[in-house]
């Protein structure tokens, strides 16, 4: 498993296929029964981790075409969106607004906090407080909590302003 996410009633996993490729979202009930599936299929080499919900639609991080893949919660493929800054697999990704979405990638040699627009994939902010996020999820609808850690034992929880990046 690569990525989950829970939505109203409805469990979102995505699936790595083990010898490689199709990537397999599947969505389950609270019961833990299997409601339906789909498979990913890109051309060429497609790398998937993070999944966030947003007005009904699932974004899906693509760390090697550098994009989000947004689909509808039936698995219909809705749009990609380019974003050049996702490049490796330590991303975390939570809804930030009716159109946005906080990512926290948390990589050694260039982490950094962002909101990204999902309709232009313009970066409306990049957190310079910071260091090394390895998680984000909104704790209101205003308020953005954060993790992170400086490669030691010790981990901070940061509070921002989703909309600004400002710490509150």
């Amino acid at each position: 498993m690569t990525g989950v996410i829970a939505h109203e009633d409805r469990l979102y996993t995505l699936m790595y296929g083990g010898g490689g490729p199709p990537y397999t979202v599947y969505v389950h009930d609270l019961r833990g029964q299997q409601l339906h599936s789909w498979i990913h299929e890109d051309i060429g080499n497609f790398s998937a981790r993070a999944l966030a919900v947003i007005n009904s639609e699932l974004i899906i991080t693509d760390r090697t075409n550098k994009r989000f893949t947004i689909y509808t919660l039936t698995g219909e493929r809705v749009r990609d969106v380019s974003c050049d800054l996702i490049y490796n697999d330590y991303l975390t990704i939570c809804q930030a607004g009716d159109n946005s979405i906080l990512v926290a990638n948390y990589h050694c040699g260039y982490p950094e906090l962002y909101r990204v627009n999902l309709t232009t994939g313009i970066i409306e902010w990049r957190s310079d407080r910071v260091r090394h996020p390895i998680g984000v999820l909104m704790q209101s609808a205003e308020v953005a909590l954060v993790t992170s850690c400086n490669n030691t034992t010790e981990v901070k929880i940061w509070t921002l302003n989703a909309e600004s990046g400002k710490r509150t």
